[in-house]
């Protein structure tokens, strides 16, 4: 059986649409990259459920760029099977998606402000708990010395309809402006 993590014709409408990339009036462009990635995350990662079909379909949308096999590897941590797709905003937020289906869903993020990264996901999450579909906690949260800065981790626990369990992270470091700062990941629970 699929599990639709959300409301059948929401899903239908906003799978038929180009990505919503929402922009405020005159953001820095840190800021901007930052709620960029947080889009892709949700529109990808959250709204498919790691759907390997739903999340190609919505990397069309975003205009995304399939890596071959070996460079969605090495992004998944050596996972085989996975895919990846290169995502550019149109703020130029350079943004990459990994899927390691049926289990997780990435997305990686190399410019961003991690301030905004840490602050939204719980908002994120708000609007889709407001549908009734899901309830989350947050699990963990960790503020570490790391190469570059501080890293922060934060991770959810979301209970789904269904009985379906999942985890949300999110993992930022300031770092310097060429490295990776910001990692949001969707991880399913009592998949294999």
């Amino acid at each position: 059986m699929r599990f639709l993590p959300f409301p059948l014709a929401a899903i239908i409408a906003l799978s038929a649409a180009a990505p919503a990339w929402p922009q405020a009036a005159n953001p820095l462009p840190a800021t901007q990259m930052a709620r960029d990635a947080l889009t892709l995350f949700g529109e990808g990662c959250l709204e498919t459920f790691a759907d390997p079909d739903r999340v190609a379909l919505k990397m069309v949308q975003f205009k995304g760029t399939k890596l071959d096999d070996t460079a969605a590897a090495a992004l998944a941590s050596g996972k085989a099977g996975s895919q990846a797709w290169r995502v550019t905003s149109p703020v130029g937020a350079q943004l990459a998606l990994t899927l390691v289906a049926p289990k997780s869903c990435t997305v990686l993020v190399r410019r961003a402000d991690t301030v905004v990264l840490q602050q939204e996901v719980p908002k994120l999450l708000d609007a889709l708990m407001k549908g009734g579909q899901m309830k989350y906690r947050l699990e963990h949260h960790e503020v570490r010395k790391a190469p570059g800065g501080e890293e922060e981790t934060s991770d959810y626990f979301l209970e789904m309809s269904g009985g379906r369990d999942a985890m949300v992270s999110i993992t930022t470091n300031p770092g310097t402006s060429e490295d990776l700062q910001g990692l949001i990941s969707l991880t399913k629970l009592g998949e294999n």
